[in-house]
């Protein structure tokens, strides 16, 4: 990874996504819901900054892409 970076994860539901994200981003493990959407955190993990998406595995990725795709055209 570069110094500035972009994630994106998408998957089962259930799978920890959410999780993983809140995990580098605070370092530890905390309660999550189901997300509706998605979620998105800029997280600082050692000298590399990062910017993370998580997408609901409900979501049809295809329907959002190109919008998602412009939107991390732009970070």
């Amino acid at each position: 990874m570069s110094p500035e970076s972009k994630v994106f994860k998408e998957g089962l539901d259930s799978a920890g996504k959410t999780t993983l994200l809140y995990r580098l981003k605070l370092g530890e493990i905390i309660a999550t819901i189901p997300t509706i959407g998605f979620n998105v955190e800029s997280i600082q993990y050692k000298d590399i900054t990062f910017t993370a998406w998580t997408l609901a595995a409900e979501i049809k990725f295809d329907h959002y892409s190109a919008i998602i795709t412009r939107v991390l055209m732009q970070l």
